[in-house]
């Protein structure tokens, strides 16, 4: 630990204290904020600057990380993928030593090494054997490993994925995952759920900055922004789209959809592909993947709502962001995300309730069923539509609702996230595996202390146990078909009809599409 000097303010002027600040290193394949784990990451570093003494470690360009100390591998070229930085972290820290790449030689410097999960996890704790052997490593998962990849068609590379985390897991003393479904992926992946087991599981739940409420909506068209990467399977924007289309075609509502994370190379076919879809020309709007946070906020301010239909996610930052502007937004619950757990195992949440697609034993554009229920429910782009018009059609009680939200999450901010994270630290650094006092708090604190404890293993609710070994797994994968672009689709076979136990529908495949995407899509 470090010897800190530190002025207190007092009624006779100042004095001077001595505080010990614990020293973290965060090992990072990329310090750019191109996803939901990158900018989670980022939050939780400069958060944690005012916590302890951070240094971050990573590969390539940085953006501002407030009083994070930087040190970077030098990369020529162009962007580092995450494959060519895990394999750039691995040979600098295996053949040179802490000073050939910037870092101290002291072993017992750095008290926490910290890396985030399948990418940097594994240099996270070849740092802490080679270099720092009396620090204890935490890893973060970011997402949900096995049903990635079985929403984007590939369940082995899951299962791969899936694997490597439950070793990086294994080797490291603290787990962290944002909300509840990820915390119970990480008990999944660790195989134990003694609340006495080696490696801690901290449910971290992300801050939110409040902004200024968004103003009311305007114009006669409502328009709906869908933000991250699109082209993505598991993202769900065929099946915002094919609810878009049937608005148009059967109702008298005016909706248009913006679509914003497309790589720029493919914005022009991504962009026919939507509007052959929805089946009108303007109705769809396609832009290329910003990483400009202002830019992202000022597409939210232009929208009346914010959209997202993930099959699976670890958590929903996009979400969250949205909430915090006073925005009505809709978040299925598809086959799990953690902002909507919170939204409806929190009572502090009522008011974000409203805002949940419920589309249980509806089958996707894909073929694939959203959650445990059953009968058929019918086709998943269905229910968004009625979700979307009846957010039009209430728009002004859905906006009184998103304020009532935004106060709420007002109460806990990237502060407190961090504050709760680095307590968790303490603990796992001097081996406490109690967990923190759960009694009500006799001050105005009470509700944000009531987030910063998560659940850690208890029930929040009688809907979800974070200690429930029937969880249901989770993948990844970055490759898409090796002839069609990422988001190519056909109407499933009736394969996924034989599963529900309800009526089959008659002569309708579940994935059928009036609107036929273009086949100039599926050549290489």
């Amino acid at each position: 630990m470090a010897l800190v000097r530190e002025a207190v303010v007092g009624n006779a002027g100042h004095d001077w204290v001595n505080r010990y600040e614990r020293r973290c290193l965060a090992v990072l394949h990329s310090a750019r904020q191109e996803d939901g784990g990158d900018v989670l990451n980022h939050m939780l570093l400069t958060g944690l600057a005012h916590e302890m003494r951070v240094t971050l470690l990573t590969v390539g360009a940085f953006g501002d990380f407030g009083q994070v100390d930087v040190v970077t591998l030098p990369r020529s070229g162009g962007p580092v993928g995450a494959t060519q930085a895990r394999i750039a972290l691995r040979e600098a820290i295996s053949h040179a030593g802490p000073a050939g790449i910037g870092l101290p030689s002291d072993p017992r410097h750095f008290e926490v090494v910290l890396g985030s999960g399948w990418i940097s996890g594994e240099a996270a704790n070849l740092v802490r054997r080679a270099y720092y052997p009396s620090a204890i490593t935490v890893n973060g998962l970011h997402i949900d490993p096995v049903g990635v990849g079985r929403a984007q068609g590939d369940a082995v590379s899951g299962r791969v994925m899936a694997r490597t985390h439950r070793e990086v897991f294994k080797a490291s003393d603290m787990v962290f995952a944002p909300g509840p479904k990820a915390a119970r992926d990480a008990r999944w992946l660790l195989g134990e759920e003694h609340p006495l087991s080696r490696t801690l599981v901290h449910e971290l739940i992300p801050g939110v900055t409040p902004a200024t409420p968004a103003s009311k909506r305007r114009g006669d068209s409502f328009e709906i922004l869908m933000l991250g990467r699109v082209e993505d399977r598991n993202k769900g924007a065929l099946d915002v789209a094919r609810a878009v289309g049937d608005l148009l075609r059967w109702s008298d509502q005016r909706v248009r959809l913006t679509l914003r994370g497309v790589p720029p190379a493919q914005v022009p076919s991504f962009q026919a592909f939507m509007e052959g879809v929805v089946g009108e020309a303007g109705a769809a709007r396609v832009l290329p993947f910003t990483t400009q946070r202002a830019r992202i906020g000022a597409d939210i301010d232009a929208a009346d709502a914010l959209i997202t239909a993930s099959e699976t996610g670890a958590y929903g930052l996009v979400a969250g962001e949205c909430a915090a502007r006073g925005k009505p937004f809709l978040v299925a619950r598809g086959n799990g995300n953690g902002f909507v757990e919170l939204l409806t195992c929190r009572r502090e949440m009522t008011a974000g309730s409203a805002f949940v697609v419920e589309d249980s034993g509806t089958v996707s554009s894909y073929g694939r069923i959203m959650g445990p229920a059953r009968p058929y429910a019918g086709p998943r782009h269905r229910v968004l539509a009625h979700a979307i018009a009846r957010l039009v059609d209430d728009y002004d009680r859905m906006a009184g609702h998103a304020r009532n939200l935004r106060s709420a999450l007002a109460a806990y901010t990237p502060a407190n996230m961090a504050q709760a994270f680095a307590e968790a630290v303490q603990r796992a650094v001097v081996g406490d595996r109690r967990r923190p006092d759960r009694r009500p708090a006799a001050d105005s604190s009470a509700r944000r202390a009531s987030l910063r404890s998560a659940c850690r293993g208890e029930k929040p609710c009688p809907q979800h146990d974070c200690r429930s070994s029937q969880v249901r797994g989770t993948a990844w994968s970055s490759r898409g078909p090796s002839t069609c672009p990422p988001w190519s689709w056909r109407p499933p076979r009736r394969a996924s009809a034989s599963r529900c136990s309800g009526p089959r529908p008659s002569g309708r495949r579940h994935g059928h599409l009036s609107a036929r995407r273009p086949e100039a899509l599926c050549r290489p």
